[in-house]
């Protein structure tokens, strides 16, 4: 019973691609999986997916149709320093619509954009533990729309993107992602992120939200009233500010003073080390620190998802004299 279980969580795992060398693409189903090869295994899976499957993506390039149905796709994960048995998991961007509610995205690099139709409600969508090199968001949304035409129960947590658009949900929750800001949100919670952009700033467009225990590294330059920012710490001082409350925030502290190691605002640079050099100083609001690493989401230093991770392979080149081939391959539980 062990051996069996063991053999079905490697395959799961992409342990056909550690053997052949090819990306397969692994597709569960009420518990049976079925792996795709080929030219385009993630598309072929995608099109055998029904509501309710999970899809595994190895690491490799990838491309997906337009998402419509509830999947749960994992990757093995974006950090390079931690995926030299799986490499990373890359999708050419992705695009969410009609008949996606409840879908999950998780452990991906992915190149572009991730978007949402703003035609559609699309509830119960979780983004986590991803690489965006673009932005998430909702292209042509409108964050004045009714609620009852409007997504709703999203949650984008411990990804690194460039922005995180919320204009066509009600009450989008964006918890512990390093992001260069946060556009479009009305009626929305912005909790334990550093948001580091400099251009339209931090927040752009955000109206009615609760914003606390985030760093924020620069001021706004587009109204964003009726929201209630809370234990922030700011690199600027808004005070002079009248449209929004402010509750023990703290001002003009520069993120070299604030953070370990902070280089520069790009999302994507690890070199960046972003926890605080004193957490003492800044007492978060219902979580032991703000930043990334407080809060409900406490950020994950290698952005590996959820599932059991591959972390070293020794793969024989040859049979020995009893035709075995040798392989060891060391599998780790993840805690969170």
């Amino acid at each position: 019973m062990k051996t069996i279980k063991l053999i079905s969580l490697l395959t799961l795992l992409g342990f056909t691609t550690l053997i052949y060398g090819q990306k397969r693409v692994a597709l569960n189903h009420n518990g049976t999986t079925s792996i795709f090869g080929g030219t385009n295994p993630l598309t072929d899976a995608y099109n055998t997916a029904t509501n309710g499957d999970t899809i595994y993506i190895p690491g490799g390039l990838f491309n997906i149709p337009t998402i419509q149905k509830k999947i749960c796709l994992i990757g093995t994960g974006y950090f390079t320093d931690s995926l030299t048995a799986t490499g990373r998991s890359e999708i050419n961007g992705i695009t969410i619509g009609s008949g996606a509610t409840g879908t999950v995205i998780t452990g991906l690099y992915i190149n572009g954009n991730l978007y949402v139709d703003a035609n559609n409600v699309i509830d119960s969508l979780f983004i986590l533990r991803n690489l965006i090199t673009g932005d998430f968001g909702y292209p042509g949304g409108n964050m004045n729309k009714p609620d009852s035409l409007k997504s709703k129960d999203v949650i984008v947590a411990e990804n690194r993107v460039n922005n995180i658009g919320g204009e066509n949900v009600n009450n989008i929750k964006v918890f512990n992602n390093i992001a260069v800001g946060v556009i479009g949100v009305k009626n929305g919670w912005i909790r334990n992120n550093v948001l580091i952009g400099t251009w339209y700033g931090s927040l752009y467009q955000t109206f009615e939200s609760l914003i606390e225990n985030n760093y924020l590294r620069s001021g706004w330059n587009f109204a964003i009233p009726n929201n209630t920012f809370m234990n922030n710490v700011m690199n600027f001082d808004p005070t002079s500010d009248l449209t929004n409350t402010y509750l023990n925030n703290y001002y003009n502290q520069s993120p070299t003073s604030v953070f370990i190691n902070y280089q520069n605002n790009n999302p994507a640079n690890f070199q960046n080390d972003l926890h605080l050099q004193n957490p003492s100083a800044y007492p978060a609001n219902n979580t032991n620190e703000i930043g990334i690493y407080g809060g409900y989401y406490p950020f994950k230093e290698n952005g590996l998802p959820l599932n059991p991770h591959i972390s070293s392979k020794n793969i024989a080149t040859q049979t020995d004299i009893n035709g075995d081939l040798n392989i060891q391959i060391q599998v780790n539980a993840q805690n969170n």
